[in-house]
């Protein structure tokens, strides 16, 4: 046993409980950390000893500037403590984001991953979300009006875990897919790759049929800006405009032909007229956009320091209370900026956005496609939720962030 096969198997077990398992996902991080710290001596073995290059790697962590600098997404929440308020609250917000510190960590001291091997588990990522997006369509298939009928109430349709995750990991999966074909990857046999193209196709459909929209937005943003950076740098400016416009008359197409998106767009519209009415307290819409208006209210009334994260949770449901009686749910602000806004203010945001950004512009990772792709998946995730305040939202933008991080900066032992 290798130390290598070690982790990957790990990164495995990782990257499919994302989809359906937190205590799974709990498991799989217990691995990694185990599996960070150790090697197998001799070569092969199954004896165990500590990986003491690992380990000094782990003291130096300002020697890889682009794990480090997630960290620092951690520190912000950390050191927000001071500012008092309902420290379990707080403390409870530490613990979701302890892998924003762990994960980075973990990878800076894992051996450097090969192509192929972030390749494979990009393929692994693929073959599961399509094993789990045909259970799902079978299941609707089974109970079609009934699941039709509940969309059209505001419910998503039932999938393994999450819908909102899930549908993320499906919109990755395609991006994954469409990725390894152009890079003519297969394990063993070429006709693999008519596979691969075959199954990203699938998920991409798939992903209209299930309809949910934080998965949609993802993908055609990144097709938009993958599209346009294709034009600019090939010059095919016919080709590129007709390609994107085809692929943007899809929800078209997906609005006549599959009943539910169709159920999900006169939903969406539905919500936001009730909402213009002041008449959208039971519809979920109403709520997110309500927890924006609040989490700027409270930022106008503590601009530089923010109110601490301490405190967030009581002024939220005291302003919902009081200004929005009507809406039985209080909700934290559903944008990430605006929620660092809210409880650090600009000095939180001034620290927020360059730890953010500064893992993709360093040594010019944006240069590399997957790396550019995931970039603008995340920045879309966290505008259109508070998306590194949910486990699964971590999770995901640790893991994918950290593996490409590995495979193009990190200097270990190979």
């Amino acid at each position: 046993m290798t130390k290598k096969k070690f982790i990957l198997a790990f990164c495995g077990l990782y990257l499919v409980s994302m989809s359906f398992s937190p205590a799974l996902l709990s498991i799989s991080m217990m691995g990694l950390a185990v599996a960070a710290l150790i090697r197998f001596e001799p070569e092969g073995s199954w004896r165990p000893a500590w990986d003491v290059p690992a380990i000094l790697r782990l003291i130096q962590p300002w020697k890889q500037p682009a794990l480090a600098a997630i960290g620092v997404l951690f520190l912000i929440v950390l050191f927000s403590g001071v500012m008092g308020g309902d420290l379990s609250y707080w403390a409870a917000r530490l613990r979701i984001k302890i892998p924003l510190l762990v994960i980075p960590l973990m990878f800076l001291m894992f051996p450097r991953f090969k192509a192929k091997e972030v390749h494979g588990l990009y393929y692994l990522l693929i073959l599961w979300m399509s094993l789990m997006s045909l259970g799902t369509g079978i299941n609707y298939w089974l109970q079609a009006e009934t699941i039709n009928e509940l969309i059209k109430q505001g419910q998503p349709m039932p999938t393994p875990g999450n819908h909102i995750r899930f549908s993320i990991l499906l919109a990755y999966a395609v991006i994954c897919g469409a990725y390894l074909y152009t890079r003519k990857y297969y394990v063993k046999y070429p006709w693999e790759r008519k596979l691969l193209a075959g199954l990203t196709v699938f998920l991409f459909l798939f992903l209209h049929f299930l309809s949910v929209r934080s998965g949609l937005v993802v993908l055609y943003s990144v097709i938009l800006v993958m599209g346009l950076r294709y034009i600019y740098q090939t010059r095919r400016y016919a080709i590129g405009a007709i390609g994107l416009a085809i692929l943007f008359l899809m929800p078209v197409a997906a609005y006549y032909l599959v009943p539910s998106f169709r159920a999900k767009i006169e939903y969406m519209s539905y919500d936001r007229w009730m909402h213009r009415q002041e008449m959208g307290a039971l519809y979920a819409d109403s709520g997110r956009i309500t927890s924006l208006e609040v989490g700027y209210q409270i930022f106008r009334e503590h601009p530089v320091f923010g109110i601490g994260v301490g405190h967030i949770q009581r002024e939220v449901n005291r302003k919902f209370a009081s200004e929005y009686p009507d809406l039985p749910n209080p909700l934290m602000p559903h944008n990430q900026l605006l929620y660092v806004l809210a409880t650090t203010g600009i000095l939180g945001l001034s620290l927020f956005i360059p730890a953010f950004v500064f893992p993709v512009w360093y040594q010019k990772n944006y240069r590399h496609p997957m790396v550019l792709a995931s970039f603008i998946v995340f920045t879309v995730l966290i505008m259109l939720e508070h998306n590194l305040e949910i486990t699964g939202g971590i999770a995901f933008y640790t893991f994918f962030l950290c593996l490409l991080l590995n495979h193009l900066n990190v200097k270990t032992e190979k």
